[in-house]
């Protein structure tokens, strides 16, 4: 975690701190973590964690082979015990997925955790009508200075999209997220792959998608991506680990694929058939509306906030 360590913002947050009384600090993700002041020193801490880097790294080490396996063993156990001692900072660890929070009970967090589901803002992704779409658009979206988003564009551009092709010879992809290094860069083809880095607006590339791809295979966490393409009612393929964590049912309101020909298969069928990509976004825009618009997630996460306030507050 050494290239987030920065002096002048473990500053900047101390004076803040010290400026006012503070009921509460919330701290978003892992590099963060560190820069809370320890439990009881300062306000009470609540730390929101979207991915735990040791699952990233166990679950990598399950997919690998040959030496690089020790190496892994070793960097998994680092991350292991340096994430669970940044959980002694806080009163409350809150985790988006329930693999999180369940990797950290069972490995002896220092605070009680909970989970808080990610959510999205329905309203701000209204359905488009079928006729913006634009035939063969596949979108695949990250930031792809994670790796695992870098992994899942190369994987499904060098493997699943030429399959694809074969069965729709109009299909092409857009790889839409900031910060694509060289080897996502790389991967551009006209009229076939294109690279557009960051976009100030996701929505008009939903509404002109026919299909939206999340083709993870590393990492943890919950895929934002899925909920919004959900809001937006555009059909979604991804694997088992691009939807976990959801409650995403395969052939209900996703199609789910681990290997190369039953995921490709899933995404030729989608752009043949308008009638399936129809059924699929209504009932992801269903979900999305049911289990996780932002109102009903917000008003449970402020009962954490009054439930772990209250006992100073008597």
């Amino acid at each position: 975690m050494a290239e987030y360590r920065d002096p002048t913002m473990a500053d900047a947050l101390a004076a803040t701190l010290a400026s006012r009384a503070y009921d509460l600090l919330q701290v978003e993700y892992g590099p963060m973590a560190e820069y809370a002041p320890r439990r009881g020193a300062g306000p009470r801490g609540v730390w929101t964690v979207h991915e735990l880097g040791c699952a990233r790294l166990r679950n990598e080490l399950a997919r690998r082979r040959g030496p690089v396996r020790a190496l892994l063993a070793y960097r998994y156990l680092q991350m292991l015990r340096y994430e669970l001692s940044l959980t002694a900072r806080f009163d409350l660890i809150v985790a988006i997925a329930e693999a999180e929070a369940r990797e950290l009970r069972e490995r002896g967090a220092a605070a009680p955790v909970v989970v808080s589901p990610m959510g999205v803002d329905t309203r701000a992704f209204p359905p488009a009508p079928p006729e913006v779409e634009e035939p063969g658009l596949i979108l695949l979206v990250g930031f792809f200075g994670h790796a695992p988003n870098v992994d899942a564009a190369r994987w499904f551009v060098g493997d699943v999209l030429p399959r694809v092709r074969v069965a729709r010879p109009a299909a092409h992809v857009a790889l839409v997220g900031r910060e694509p290094p060289p080897a996502v860069r790389a991967l551009a083809e006209p009229r076939v792959v294109e690279v557009t880095g960051f976009v100030p607006d996701l929505r008009p590339w939903l509404a002109r998608a026919q299909v939206v791809v999340v083709p993870v295979r590393e990492g943890g966490g919950v895929r934002g991506k899925v909920l919004e393409a959900w809001a937006a009612a555009r059909p979604v393929v991804a694997t088992a680990r691009g939807v976990a964590g959801l409650e995403a049912y395969d052939g209900e309101n996703v199609l789910v694929a681990d290997d190369v020909a039953t995921f490709a298969g899933h995404v030729a069928r989608l752009l043949g058939d308008a009638e399936l990509r129809r059924r699929l976004g209504a009932a992801g825009r269903a979900t999305a509306e049911a289990r996780y618009d932002w109102d009903a997630i917000a008003a449970a996460h402020a009962e954490l906030y009054d439930r772990l306030l209250a006992p100073r507050a008597a």
